[in-house]
């Protein structure tokens, strides 16, 4: 199952080397020694998805003209956290492509204040979203900003180009994103994928290779030479118990030995030290290590995020599982997608949400993204220092009676419990004897419009919420708040039904609003639904 994923993910998103992407340099045969020492890794508590960051009912997307992007690697300048965002779904087809950027101001951790950050667009003024534009690079697909790095009045902002196969730097003054100038360009190698460390006298530049099939590099240069290529000295290996440095590319060796890197995060993050987030696919998931020093050495993965799991609440929580693959729709893909795999990709700390738990317990916020849907979202792990104990907190909604619904059978053959809004729906009973829901309802048809509801209230044994579909492109969905976080549609026809399972723990100890909601006029402008019922853990 696994193994589909990776496979789209790794053609769609990748551009390695079977995809015409870069070769690795070969290294060089003089291999110095590793760091001396160890370090012990952090302990992995719990990790839970705090929401979706972008096109969300907070930060819609329409508006500024696109409608979906992903990545958000975040760096701070001015009192500002600046998130760099990918590839976008432009409305403009001129625009597919461009990569955008927003702000926030710094403040709480969403993590405390358990609300989403709202975020600002840099915008031109027709109000729609600024496209980030280097002279002299193509911006379009898998061009992506990977870093930002803020030195005085100017701000260098790192891509990987062209199918992630060349290294791009330019700079701008302050955050003047819509003057860019160009600095160098570097085809292959292994600082592809780029996240830097400023420290006041020099910069710590972390990078992988061909994508998804790397180790970790390391270089550094002083920070008044950062656009200077030729200036950059690269991380051999330890000698005498000293790190060495030399001039060339080609004497790179890696600083963390893997074969699964693609985006990496490395920030500092008082008291912890040096903290480095990748995604890899084997071991499946999101890693996490920490270094007292960027040279090492630096701890064994923790895996912080495994999306198999549905403690760590990913496919099905957040990321779409392919409905063929699993038997059921998960109510998390974009229309139209539900053949095509989520995925996990893109973890990039935000350490100005980093808050101290407790003694030696730590919550880390980073930003993932989901492929399908094509979205950024906000993550937390909770981590513990080497021999502190710390559990997960009990589940949220105890004492709460069971979740229930009125009559979601419709077994009465009427609509007790339900309320709605607009034109009347129908119900239909099927040769099995079963009463189905239906928006599509003679004369009008297709051309039917309303919505029915009930309301409920999730307790912490309640798990799930299953159900059937059918029809067309109308679509049930379950809101939280002014949030649709899962929407499952027919697939245009009338039979078979496709069963539905959302997984609910996340919403533990939240009022939910289950809609059965058509807007649509045109042709399969209509849905069929019935069975609903909840799941309870023993």
């Amino acid at each position: 199952m696994r193994k589909v994923a990776v496979i789209t993910l790794a053609l769609a998103l990748a551009g390695t080397a079977a995809c015409g992407g870069p070769s690795a340099p070969p290294l060089s045969t003089n291999i110095l020694g590793p760091a001396p020492g160890s370090i012990q890794p952090l302990q992995k508590i719990y990790t839970e998805h705090l929401g979706q960051l972008t096109n969300s009912a907070l930060n819609p997307l329409e508006r500024l003209g696109f409608t979906g992007t992903d990545l958000g690697v975040s760096f701070e300048r001015d009192g500002r956290i600046i998130f760099l965002f990918g590839d976008s779904r432009a409305l403009d087809p001129a625009e597919v492509n461009d990569d955008s950027i927003a702000w926030i101001d710094i403040g709480p951790s969403p993590a405390e204040t358990h609300s989403m950050p709202k975020l600002t667009w840099f915008q031109r003024p027709n109000g729609l979203f600024l496209p980030v534009l280097i002279p002299s690079v193509d911006m379009k697909t898998f061009t992506v900003l990977v870093d930002g790095v803020p030195l005085g009045t100017t701000t260098y902002l790192f891509a990987a180009a062209g199918f992630m196969s060349t290294s791009v730097l330019a700079h701008t003054q302050d955050l003047d994103f819509d003057s860019l100038v160009f600095d160098h360009q570097v085809p292959g190698g292994w600082f592809l994928n780029i996240s830097t460390i400023v420290e006041p006298d020099v910069i710590w530049i972390f990078g992988s290779g061909p994508y998804r099939a790397s180790a970790v590099y390391l270089a550094k240069v002083a920070p008044a030479r950062l656009a200077d290529r030729a200036a950059w000295l690269y991380y051999r290996g330890y000698q005498n118990g000293a790190p060495v440095f030399g001039a060339s590319p080609s004497d790179a060796q890696p600083v963390v030995q893997a074969s699964c890197v693609g985006e990496l995060s490395v920030r500092k993050i008082p008291p912890l030290g040096y903290l480095m987030a990748y995604n890899c696919d084997e071991p499946l998931g999101i890693l996490l290590r920490r270094a007292d020093d960027p040279t090492g050495p630096w701890s064994p993965a923790t895996t912080i995020l495994n999306p198999l799991l549905a403690a760590d609440q990913g496919f099905g929580y957040f990321m779409h599982q392919m409905t063929s693959s699993i038997g059921y729709d998960d109510g998390l893909s974009e229309p139209g997608r539900e053949e095509e795999w989520g995925g996990e990709y893109g973890p990039y700390l935000v350490p100005q949400w980093t808050v101290n738990e407790a003694a030696g317990v730590h919550s880390l916020v980073y930003t993932l993204s989901s492929w399908n849907p094509y979205e950024a979202h906000l993550m937390r792990t909770i981590v513990a220092e080497p021999g502190v104990t710390a559990s997960p907190p009990p589940p949220r909604g105890q004492g709460l009676p069971p979740a229930t619904l009125t009559n979601g059978d419709f077994a009465t053959g009427n609509l007790l419990g339900w309320q709605g809004s607009g034109d009347p729906f129908a119900l239909v009973q099927g040769s099995d004897g079963h009463w189905r829901l239906t928006t599509d309802v003679e004369p009008m048809g297709d051309g039917v419009v309303g919505r029915l509801w009930q309301d409920f209230t999730l307790d912490s044994q309640t798990s799930e919420l299953r159900f059937s579909v059918s029809g067309g492109d109308a679509a049930v969905k379950l809101l939280h708040g002014n949030e649709v976080v899962r929407a499952s549609r027919g697939r245009r026809t009338n039979s078979p039904e496709t069963p539905v399972r959302w997984f609910l723990s996340e919403f533990r100890g939240e009022t939910l609003r289950l809609l059965i909601e058509d807007d649509l006029t045109g042709p399969w402008g209509f849905v069929t639904t019935t069975g609903f019922q909840f799941v309870r853990e023993p």
